[in-house]
């Protein structure tokens, strides 16, 4: 049986697309940066607006944003929204909190990340091009093939995402 993921000189093609610091030995070099996590409680909102906010927030450039439920005082159920963006979009953050949510403070951190150099490479497969999230550093090395690119697949084929990944992987 031919092997559906070899091209006609029986290797994978990949297309490598760099987006970090090039240096000869990726898997063992240590990376940081500095990030600001800014926090607030929000205990009259409903879920659908904190929803909106977050997606706001997102679009607005959050490197990330998420939710965690806390309790407050008289055991009131809340939740505590985090928002984790560059020290310089700090301000418009804080802007866009304020705006879209019913906070009265917003509490700031400033933290020194470790964070893993990241590529992404594309590999060509008889499912289409599938980009795979490569990331290295600190001793370790692992890669994953993208969501978007899984879902395709697996919509296209009519199969789960964990099949699409297996099929995926085994073009590697």
């Amino acid at each position: 049986m031919k092997d559906p993921c070899a091209t006609e000189s029986g290797k994978t093609t990949i297309h490598r697309e760099d987006t970090a610091v090039d240096t000869l030995d990726r898997k063992n070099q240590m990376l940081t940066d500095t990030i600001a996590e800014l926090n607030c409680n929000l205990d009259d909102m409903t879920a659908e607006a904190v929803a909106y906010a977050m997606e706001q927030l997102l679009a607005a450039g959050a490197r990330d944003v998420f939710t965690v439920p806390i309790g407050m005082k008289k055991s009131r159920a809340a939740t505590m929204l985090t928002v984790l963006c560059a020290p310089e979009q700090i301000e418009e953050m804080v802007r866009l909190m304020f705006q879209l949510t019913t906070t009265l403070g917003i509490r700031e951190t400033l933290q020194r990340r470790y964070i893993l150099d990241r590529t992404m490479e594309t590999v060509q497969t008889p499912y289409g091009p599938v980009r795979f999230k490569i990331v290295q550093g600190y001793g370790t090395e692992r890669e994953k093939p993208e969501y978007e690119d899984l879902a395709r697949i697996a919509k296209e084929r009519g199969i789960s995402i964990r099949e699409a990944e297996l099929l995926v992987r085994a073009c590697r």
